[in-house]
């Protein structure tokens, strides 16, 4: 049996930083996703999702300065989780996309980034 993780997300970006280590360069940022519906009454609710992602600097990618607040991306990647040890000792779990494609949408066809 075949296994398959893969993501695809398209939102608008939140906080973002860039990391360097050694000659690489390595963002991480969040996303916003939304999801649309009415109540029994009608009333439109809006759920939003964030999404931890990491993208490594390599061939194909863009200028990870261009990662910035409110741009709407679209991603491809896995699902990757680990865990940590908080500072208060707790152990915690943390899943992010490792992202392997990455596209950054221009504004004129962002209708469905614009919650």
């Amino acid at each position: 049996m075949e296994q398959l993780n893969r993501i695809e997300v398209i939102g608008r970006i939140g906080n973002a930083s860039l990391n360097k280590y050694g000659e690489a360069q390595c963002a991480r940022f969040s996303v916003a996703t939304d999801y649309v519906y009415k109540d029994r009454e009608g009333t439109p609710i809006v759920e939003t999702t964030w999404h931890n992602a990491v993208l490594w600097e390599g061939r194909n990618t863009p200028d990870l300065t261009q990662l910035v607040r409110g741009r709407c991306v679209h991603l491809v990647g896995r699902i990757r989780q680990y865990k940590y040890t908080s500072t208060d000792g707790s152990e915690r779990t943390l899943s992010e996309i490792y992202v392997t494609d990455i596209e950054i949408l221009e504004e004129q066809v962002t209708a469905q980034c614009n919650f």
